[in-house]
């Protein structure tokens, strides 16, 4: 597992000084957005704690993801899903909330609750013609596939998409702005994902507590 940092900084020209006198090597851009300084940083780097201080002082902001390796992924039992892609916006934008979810338990405040009562509406067809799994924007807890892999899904007799049983199942637990459900899977379904190479998907390895797998 190696931890990452995406840093990223518009018009402070302190901060990309103190990074020239590094000598530390990042994007730069002049755009319409403005003096847009960003990179990734891995926390074994040598000048990771160097950087950590500098964007501190500065305000800068950092974002943090973790690349698990092939062994972690392939010895774990059950992965959360991500989407390295998203496409569009539910429909209708303005009030898609009511339209597909059932609101009786709904917290407009925080977004917990919500039970989908229909299908989610696109505006066309998504253009992501190499991803098999992609998401809507500000539907993270949700994930569409191409028909073809659902009929290799049910060939599988993978549960839990099409019938209620443990091989996919949302987390007890919401997260983040707007709030989402993390998606699990089953190690039958990753290596699923795994042996038929499918794209625009993200598996990382997740321990479940004793309370979680009594819930299971």
């Amino acid at each position: 597992m190696e931890v990452f940092h995406k840093v990223f900084s518009n018009g402070n020209a302190q901060f990309k000084q103190e990074l020239d006198l590094l000598g530390f090597s990042y994007k730069y851009e002049e755009n319409i957005m403005g003096k847009i300084v960003i990179f990734e940083i891995a926390e074994s780097h040598p000048q990771w704690h160097i950087i950590k201080e500098i964007a501190s002082r500065h305000n800068v902001c950092i974002s943090q993801s973790i690349v698990y390796s092939k062994k972690e992924i392939a010895e774990a039992e059950w992965l959360a899903l991500a989407c390295t892609g998203h496409f569009g916006y539910p429909q209708p934008e303005d009030d898609y909330v009511p339209y597909t979810y059932d609101t009786s338990d709904y917290c407009e405040r925080c977004g917990i609750g919500g039970n989908q009562k229909t299908s989610f509406h696109f505006r066309a067809e998504p253009k992501a013609k190499r991803s098999h799994f992609f998401q809507l924007n500000w539907v993270f807890d949700e994930f569409f596939v191409k028909p073809e892999m659902k009929l290799i899904f049910q060939q599988n007799a993978v549960s839990g998409i099409f019938s209620n049983a443990l091989d996919v199942v949302k987390s007890a637990e919401w997260f983040g702005s707007g709030a989402f459900r993390a998606v699990i899977v089953s190690r039958k379904v990753a290596d699923i994902i795994l042996e038929k190479e499918w794209r625009g998907i993200a598996l990382k390895p997740i321990r479940l507590s004793d309370a979680s797998q009594q819930v299971l």
